[in-house]
């Protein structure tokens, strides 16, 4: 039979339980946060790693490569010292395409030093060099692609000779580096000495 004056006993065991939920709720927010600033930091460092990732791969492969180098006289007599450098270049087996119009050449044959950036028509032998295209579709001083062969000219010019080395030409024994720099990737660097002249107006280097 049901005693209506029965008394409750107090049970303190609810309590401990509300307190309990309450740590384990907050255990699993602070790891929710700290997952959420983990996925982050993560996602930054796969963006920086894939980003200097390619970086490096085009500083290995993004230069070009020299096919020729052939230097030009106005005649054939002793005193016509070379005036002119047609470099030929195609792009580095698996380079990124080339600006031409962005590149730098730094050439140096021991007594003249200079640093040719303006691609187009060379009037000032300091500062311009010409780039014509002989295989491909890309424009002169345009961007180079895979297949594409260029000819680069350091003192070329129709109306009257700007000498390559700002000074009187290239004679015989003389020692040229020149060092192609590309808006992206290694630098190409080509050294020869100048052979004997003889009567070529055209001679190999």
């Amino acid at each position: 039979m049901h005693n209506p004056n029965r008394t409750l006993a107090n049970d303190l065991a609810a309590d401990v339980g509300i307190g309990t939920m309450i740590v384990f709720i907050a255990t699993i927010l602070v790891a929710a946060i700290a997952a959420g600033v983990l996925i982050s930091t993560s996602q930054k460092l796969q963006s920086k790693s894939t980003q200097t990732g390619n970086e490096a791969i085009q500083n290995v492969v993004g230069s070009l490569t020299v096919i020729s180098v052939q230097g030009v006289r106005e005649g054939t007599a002793s005193g016509d010292l070379i005036d002119e450098l047609d470099i030929v270049v195609q792009l580095a087996a698996g380079a990124d395409p080339v600006d031409l119009s962005a590149i730098v050449i730094q050439y140096n044959d021991g007594t003249n030093q200079l640093s040719l950036n303006n691609c187009g028509t060379v009037t000032d032998a300091t500062t311009d060099f010409n780039a014509v295209v002989q295989r491909g579709s890309t424009s002169d001083c345009g961007v180079m692609v895979s297949g594409d062969l260029v000819k680069i000219s350091l003192g070329k010019d129709a109306s009257s000779p700007v000498y390559v080395d700002n000074d009187d030409g290239l004679d015989q024994n003389e020692r040229v580096t020149l060092n192609i720099i590309p808006n992206h990737g290694s630098p190409t660097l080509y050294s020869f000495t100048i052979p004997n002249l003889g009567t070529s107006k055209i001679v190999n280097l």
